[in-house]
């Protein structure tokens, strides 16, 4: 269950879902209501209803935290205020770091976020010593795609490879290919926002079409006898994925549990991942004009014929960069994919060059030599690569 939820309310949620059944609690410190879920679980193992052994709970390192010195503290707060010994599993939330500090978001005088250079593999190594210390029992990332993947896991030296990677995942968003890539890795998906539902303007598109309105995923319910959201969710788990409904509606959320009595066939199974548009309803927009670590403003890639695309070495995100601001498309002659390397100079959206309109975490046909800055226009993703 997950339990972003409005103040106040995690509490009482939390409680009623432990009656229901539900054993499995994603939270993070920047939910700001940990002391209410470790309240609400240490009051149901104190009158007998669980024990703590048979709750998984998820915590999350937030960007502000990413300097391996900050990664131990960062947890011992999360456990003393969840009143733990240990979490069950901690996860790097972003592959982004903000600036370190007393402000979770911290903006410089433009109103604009503050970031910091941090290297995930030496931010990696601080979870594992925090999994040797016992405060953890797993430890996983979070919107990582197959390249940063790859980093942690071609780690010289790894002790500990990451369990589980949650990302976004719902049949608008299916993941086919970071899917397959983690099974082939033992890597779980945890699939969060799940019923495509989350509302907060700071981290979703709330363009994006109501999930739980679409006529086959109703039409697919009414033939069990259950709602669009039961569907999603039944859809996702026999695809393997874990999935973290969250609501602070009592009947939801016993809703969201009664998805084991039924089984969707094979044909509903293909027909709802045909559903699939690569819509992201959560977008992250508060990264939006970061600079990825490692990145530059200047760097080397190739050209391909419908404007510039590239992919970041780390893989973080690629790019179909369209003039904007009067700024001519390339030569002619630079259109055809070229074998070499060309350099360009990007300057950030909103003052010259080319601005990005791809919102979305794909694989190009082009890989830089650098990092890329994460800019977006916030417009639809006009890139036709396949996505990781």
């Amino acid at each position: 269950m997950g339990t972003r939820t409005p103040k106040g309310t995690a509490y009482e949620s939390v409680k009623c879902a432990i009656n229901f059944g539900y054993r499995h609690f994603d939270g993070a410190l920047v939910y700001f209501n940990e002391h209410e879920i470790g309240q609400a679980i240490c009051e149901k193992i104190a009158d007998g209803t669980v024990k703590r052994e048979e709750i998984f709970y998820c915590g999350k390192l937030w960007n502000t935290f990413h300097p391996p010195e900050l990664v131990r503290p960062a947890l011992e707060k999360t456990l003393k205020t969840l009143q733990f010994d240990y979490v069950d599993l901690y996860i790097i939330e972003l592959p982004l770091a903000f600036k370190p500090g007393d402000t979770f978001y911290p903006r410089d005088e433009n109103g604009k976020y503050i970031y910091h250079k941090a290297d995930l593999c030496a931010t990696w190594e601080a979870l594992e010593a925090c999994k040797d210390a016992g405060l953890t029992k797993s430890i996983g990332v979070s919107n990582f795609n197959r390249r940063q993947l790859e980093m942690i896991l071609n780690k010289p030296g790894l002790k500990h490879k990451p369990v589980s990677n949650q990302v976004e995942c719902h049949p608008y968003f299916t993941q086919p290919k970071l899917l397959e890539y983690c099974r082939q890795n033992n890597i779980v998906i945890v699939g969060y926002s799940p019923l495509g539902t989350s509302r907060d303007a700071s981290w979703v598109n709330l363009k994006c079409p109501p999930l739980l309105e679409d006529p086959l995923l109703v039409s697919i319910g009414k033939k069990h006898g259950k709602s669009a959201a039961q569907v999603v969710l039944r859809f996702n788990v026999q695809r393997g994925v874990v999935v973290i409904p969250k609501s602070f509606n009592q009947k939801r959320i016993k809703e969201d549990f009664e998805i084991f009595d039924f089984s969707l066939t094979e044909d509903e199974m293909k027909a709802i991942e045909g559903l699939n548009k690569n819509i992201r309803f959560v977008e992250l927009l508060m990264v939006r004009g970061a600079r990825w670590p490692g990145g530059a403003v200047g760097w080397t890639g190739s050209c391909s014929s419908v404007g510039l695309r590239f992919e970041s070495r780390l893989g973080c995100l690629a790019m179909d960069w369209r003039p904007v601001l009067g700024v001519s498309p390339p030569p002619p002659a630079l259109h055809p994919v070229l074998p070499g390397r060309l350099r360009f100079p990007v300057t950030p959206y909103g003052t010259s060059g080319f601005e990005s309109v791809c919102v979305c975490v794909c694989v190009c046909v082009c890989v830089c030599d650098l990092g890329l800055p994460w800019l977006t226009s916030g417009q639809p993703c006009t890139c036709r690569s396949f996505f990781s």
